[in-house]
Parts: structure tokens; C-alpha cells; sequence
């Protein structure tokens, strides 16, 4: 019966030994994968998330429980790092069929806000909704801090509008922090809302309760926010969200001041423009709009001493650009002909050479190199775009206005998105070029290897070592005969130890000596000496003897055995020596190995020609845009040339009728005159 069921626990033993294995292996595999996660190493961690997984299938459903808290954690750590890194479907399908029944609320409401916002920032508009509806609003209270807690009901309002969803968008409105910023971006949107709607008095009476905010409760919103904690937020968190603070405030009065402009409210669009700051974003536009307030408000002087500071600005923008215009319209107005049409003039000028320059930037967006590098400087984490260096040898002015178009392209969330993308494929080409460049030392190390080996073999060789199996057979074959010798005379002196062949060794030296001194003493006819000692050498001898002889059968038949041991022992050394004299014949063989690495080379290179491909297809979106950008602002310099010129022939034209009907046939003034300096005019006919 035990012989019978020997080979089932034999069977089970190693089934169960197997098993070990392959748990400690897979354990193995997910310890590597949190390692490069803990590093950041995100890409490492996919790379090893899909060796785990080509490995072992099922294998994250495997996974000891000491390595994670819950069941699904291995799954939901890959679904985060893939959102993370832009691999949107793979997390979404990672997130819906875990996150439903997830039995942590707290990592679940974390990971459907990651979902959510992902989908919102790609434009996902009906699945980032989905994706929020998951979220519990008494979860999201206890789970999630107040900033996410605001964001998650900005994006639920963005979201409800766009369904025709207000009534639940006023309600999550009013779930906002009191010092929430997103007060102000609700509040705006809204008042964006009833511009389009043609509501004008309420977009109006909107902004001018958002612009009062700092008397009627914006001190306690600011200290809230701006306040700079040193154990909670950096100082550069603070400075950006001051920033952002005073950006809205610009853009909530901008809008406010251009929308009393356009009804004829022009002293309080005066107002509303001076709030604005010089150094922010709106700038440039706030300052052609306090012009055009002065302007109405027949501050003529005012307007334009604010619109040639517009013009002497190097940036080509449309605000400099249309500060030529409008200077020439006041210079109209306030019956300075030549002055207008000497702005005109100079203003044509500059938007020929805008056009030209245009033309060059539009060239250099379409190079390639020129996209590479600017994904290459590109960084989700700064507010802006970095123009690539060597656009450097071109002109100060040249930058400035492909830096402008660069960055307002770049403001566009799919142009970011697609730098990003182009970013990050730069990066896995460069890991495949590394790859591939370790894979050709990996080819060199094995024609080494190779090469070494045969050198090894042919030192073997020279070195004889295969030759002192024949001396060592000969030494066997002489320790057979001294045994077979001894067992027919039956002699086991030679089969003792060697203390024992020590002893009878010194005893022979001493009978010798013995018998040597007697014959001298004969030969000098002296008495012998005692024999006593003679009789001492005889009983040792005997001892010696006796001992021998009954050791001899046992170590007779250990020296058999040991002679047997030592014939196994040169069988197997000698068959060794013959496989490996075949061996050392044969050349040394890697065609496995380069077999291996020759698929791995073909593999790389097909991903290399595949992210080729989606270099070249990103590179041409993000070329397409920033030409779009550039044909754009082209088509507002070419209207803008059309009237100035249409403004020219029109102070031509009066100017001619002018000298015909005041001055008569002989005094008129040639038309062309009129883009004289003033100083060429007869005093009586200068203007302020």
C-alpha cells in the first residue's frame, strides 16, 4: 500500500511545490511593479503591469493579500497610472467594471472624480457627466477636501447647463465653500450666458455685482485664499492662486467695461477700464477699450496719448495693430487731417511688414523641427508654451509675434493636449532607441562570448588537463595490485593506517640498527648488548603483526570498496571528459539567443515606424492649428489694411473736394499734400 500510494503523494508534492513557485514569482512581478511606481517611474510600472499580465493572465486577481487592502487594488493602481499617463479607454474600462461594486468609498469617489475629470478635460461631456453621477454627495463630503469638493460642483453645473439642467445647477451652486473662487467663475459664465441670450441689463447688473464684490465681502474671500500658509501650500501656489484671483477680477471688468461701451456708457466703461491692470493678461485689450471710452467721451487728448503708447509697442497684436486705426480716427475727428492720414500711413506700413513676418512664421510652423522642439519644451505644469531655442538667430520682433501665436494656440486645450502627446512619444522613442541600442551590445556580447569560448576551448587543450586520466588509471591499476598482492600473501601490514606503517617502519630502522651494532661488537670480539632490547623489538614486532592481522579483512574490504568507489569515479570522469572534449569540438551555437534578439530588434522597429507615424500625424494637427492661428490673425492685419487704405482715399477724396470748393482751381492743395508733416501747413490752417 505505501509503495502504491508513493507516487500520489510524490505527484502532490510537487504540484504543491509548483504552485509555490509561481505564487512567489507573481509575487515578484507586482513587487517590481510597485517599486517603479513608488519611483514614478509610471511608464516602468505599465511596462511591468504588462509583462505581469502576459505572464500570468489572471494574475492580478492572484495576488497575495499582503501585498494591497482590497481585492481590486492591483486593477485600480493600473487604471490611475493609465489615466495618468493618457491612456484614457484602458482606464475607463478598468474603472466601470470595478468601481460599481468597489467596496472602499473613499478610493471609490477618489477614482470617479480622476474618471470624471479626465473625461471633462478630453471634452467627454456626456461620460464625465456619467462619471460624477456616481458620486455620492454625502461621500464626497467625508472623502473629498473642500478645493475638490468646489471643483466637483463647477464641473456638475458646467455639465448641467449643457444637459438644460438648471435647476439643478442652482442647487449645487449653492453647495459651494463661501471663500470658493468658483463663485466668481459661475457667476461670470452666467453673465456670459445672458450676452448671447441678448439679456444685456442682466449680464450688466451681473458684472457690476461681481466687480463690488470687493466692498461687499471679497475680505473675507481673499484672506481665505491668498493667506500663505507655510505648513499647507508653497509660495508659488500662493502667488498662482493670487494671480488667478486678480486675473478674474480683469476679466470680469473688461467685459463689464466693453459691454457699457457698446450701450453709450462710455464714463463708466471709463471707470470700469481703469480697474483693470496694466501687467495682466487683458492688458493690451483694456487699454484699447480706455481709449475708445475716452474717446467717446470726447477726451480726444486722453485717447489718443493711450493708443500711441499701444502703437510703439514691439509685439505685433491686433491691440497695437488697431491702435493705428483709431488714432487715425481721432485725428480725423478732431479735424487733423494730415495727422490721420500720416497715421494711416505709418499704420499700413506696419501691417505690411506684420503680413511679412506673418509669411515667416507661417513657414516656420511648418517645419517639423520646429513642432518637435516646441513639444519637446512643452510642460503641462507651466502656463505657457516656451518657444524652442533655436528660433533665436531670428529677430526680437519675429519672436515676440510667433511667441504670441505659439501661445494663444496654445491656450486651446486639443493644442496642449496634442503637445502633450507629442511629448510623450518623443519620450518612448528615445526608451526605443535605448532599447535597441542595448540590444546591438547584446548582439556584440555574444559574438564575445562566442569568441571567448572557442579561445577557452583551444587553452583547455593546450593545457593537457584531459591527459592525467590516464596517469590517475595507472595509479589505480597499481593500488589493485598491491592489494591483490597483500590478499594472496595475506599481508595486511600494507592495508593498515600509516601510523601504523610509521611504527613498523621505526621498528625496522631500529632491528637494523640492532643487528648492525652486534656484528661490529663480533668484529671487535666485544660482548653483545643486552637482550633485553632485542627482546623488546620481537614483542613489538609481534604486536605490529597481530594488529595486522586482524585488521586485515576489514581492511581488505574497505580498500575494496574504495577501489571500486575510485573505478565509479573515473567511469564518470571519463565519460564527462568525452562529452566535454565533444563539446569543446562543436562551435559554440547562439542562434536561439540571437533569434530572441532579433524578434526583439524587429519588434522595436515596428514601434519606432508606428510612433514615426504618430509623430508625423501629431505634428500635422499641431502645425494645422498654429496655422489656423496664424491665418486668423492674418485675415484681422489684411482688414485691417483694407481700412486703412478705404480711410485714405476717403481723406483723399475730401481733401480734394475740399481745395476745389474753398480755395478755387488755382490755390487747391495737392491731395497727396496731405500726408505732409503739419509743419508744412500754413499756420491759419493747423488744428488741435
Amino acid at each position: 500500500m505505501l509503495l502504491m500510494l508513493l507516487p500520489v503523494y510524490v505527484g502532490a508534492q510537487t504540484r504543491e511545490h509548483q504552485q509555490t513557485s509561481d505564487a512567489s514569482r507573481l509575487e515578484k512581478w507586482y513587487q517590481q511593479v510597485l517599486f517603479a511606481y513608488y519611483q514614478d517611474d509610471l511608464d516602468g510600472a505599465l511596462l511591468q503591469y504588462s509583462l505581469l499580465e502576459h505572464y500570468y493572465p489572471q494574475g492580478l486577481q492572484q495576488l497575495p493579500a499582503s501585498l494591497y487592502l482590497h481585492p481590486s487594488e492591483p486593477e485600480l493602481l493600473k487604471a490611475s497610472i493609465s489615466l495618468t499617463r493618457g491612456l484614457e479607454d484602458q482606464a475607463a474600462e478598468i474603472f466601470s467594471r470595478l468601481l460599481a461594486n468597489y467596496g472602499l468609498p473613499e478610493k471609490r469617489t477618489a477614482a470617479w472624480f480622476s474618471l470624471g475629470l479626465s473625461y471633462y478635460q478630453q471634452g467627454q461631456w456626456s461620460k464625465a457627466y456619467e462619471a460624477f453621477s456616481h458620486i455620492d454627495a454625502k461621500e464626497a463630503l467625508s472623502y473629498l477636501d473642500t478645493s475638490t469638493q468646489d471643483q466637483l460642483i463647477y464641473l456638475r453645473v458646467q455639465l448641467a447647463n449643457q444637459h438644460a439642467l438648471g435647476g439643478q445647477a442652482i442647487q449645487w451652486q449653492q453647495q459651494l465653500s463661501a471663500d470658493s473662487i468658483y463663485h466668481y467663475y459661475l457667476s461670470y459664465n452666467q453673465a456670459l450666458t445672458y450676452l448671447a441670450l441678448g439679456q444685456t441689463e442682466q449680464a450688466i447688473e451681473l458684472l457690476q455685482q461681481l466687480v463690488s464684490v470687493p466692498e461687499d465681502g471679497l475680505q473675507e474671500l481673499l484672506p481665505n485664499w491668498l493667506r500663505p500658509f507655510a505648513d499647507e501650500q508653497s509660495e508659488a501656489e500662493y502667488m498662482a492662486k493670487q494671480q488667478e484671483v486678480l486675473a478674474i477680477q480683469d476679466r470680469v471688468n473688461l467685459t463689464l467695461a466693453y459691454t457699457l461701451l457698446q450701450q453709450g456708457k462710455s464714463h463708466e466703461a471709463y471707470s470700469a477700464f481703469s480697474r483693470i491692470r496694466r501687467e495682466g493678461l487683458d492688458g493690451d485689450a483694456a487699454l484699447l477699450g480706455y481709449g475708445w471710452a475716452a474717446a467717446k467721451g470726447e477726451e480726444l487728448q486722453i485717447a489718443l496719448g493711450v493708443w500711441q503708447s499701444l502703437m510703439v509697442l514691439p509685439e505685433h497684436s491686433e491691440y497695437s495693430l488697431e491702435a493705428y486705426l483709431a488714432a487715425a480716427y481721432v485725428y480725423e475727428k478732431g479735424f487733423a487731417p494730415r495727422q490721420s492720414v500720416a497715421t494711416l500711413q505709418l499704420g499700413v506700413q506696419r501691417f505690411k511688414q506684420t503680413l511679412v513676418e506673418l509669411k515667416q512664421a507661417s513657414q516656420t510652423i511648418q517645419q517639423s523641427e520646429f513642432i518637435q522642439s516646441l513639444a519637446h519644451n512643452y510642460s503641462a505644469l507651466k502656463p505657457s508654451i516656451e518657444l524652442p531655442a533655436f528660433t533665436a538667430q531670428r529677430g526680437a520682433t519675429d519672436d515676440l509675434l510667433l511667441t504670441r501665436l505659439v501661445q494663444s494656440a496654445g491656450l486651446q486645450k486639443n493644442t496642449r493636449n496634442q503637445l502633450a502627446a507629442l511629448q510623450q512619444s518623443q519620450m518612448i522613442k528615445q526608451q526605443l532607441n535605448e532599447w535597441q541600442q542595448r540590444l546591438s551590445h547584446f548582439s556584440l556580447m555574444l559574438d564575445e562570448r562566442q569568441e571567448q569560448r572557442v579561445e577557452r576551448a583551444k587553452n583547455m587543450l593546450q593545457a593537457r588537463i584531459f591527459e592525467k586520466l590516464s596517469f590517475l588509471q595507472n595509479r589505480r591499476d597499481k593500488l589493485a595490485e598491491q592489494l591483490a598482492a597483500a590478499q594472496q600473501q595475506q599481508d595486511g601490514t600494507s592495508l593498515m593506517s600509516i601510523a601504523h606503517q610509521q611504527s613498523q617502519a621505526r621498528l625496522s630502522t631500529a632491528q637494523t640498527r640492532l643487528s648492525a651494532i652486534n656484528q661490529q661488537k663480533n668484529a671487535l670480539q666485544e660482548p653483545v648488548l643486552n637482550t633485553e632490547y632485542d627482546a623488546r623489538l620481537r614483542r613489538i614486532q609481534g604486536i605490529l603483526s597481530w594488529q595486522a592481522n586482524e585488521a586485515f579483512a576489514a581492511n581488505s574490504w574497505q580498500a575494496q570498496q574504495a577501489l571500486h568507489q575510485l573505478d565509479t569515479e573515473i567511469v564518470n570522469t571519463a565519460e564527462q571528459q568525452r562529452r566535454l572534449l565533444a563539446m569543446l569540438a562543436q562551435r559554440p551555437d547562439y542562434a536561439q539567443q540571437r533569434q530572441r534578439v532579433a524578434q526583439l530588434l524587429s519588434r522595436i522597429e515596428e514601434q519606432l515606424a508606428r510612433n514615426q507615424d504618430l509623430q508625423q500625424q501629431l505634428v500635422a494637427k499641431v502645425s494645422a492649428q498654429l496655422e489656423l492661428s496664424v491665418s486668423q490673425f492674418k485675415s484681422k492685419v489684411q482688414g485691417y489694411v483694407v481700412q486703412a487704405q478705404l480711410a485714405l482715399v476717403r481723406l483723399n477724396d475730401q481733401a480734394l473736394q475740399q481745395n476745389q470748393n474753398e480755395l478755387g482751381a488755382e490755390s487747391k492743395v495737392i491731395p497727396a499734400d496731405i500726408g505732409r508733416p503739419p509743419a508744412l501747413e500754413p499756420q491759419a490752417r493747423q488744428q488741435p
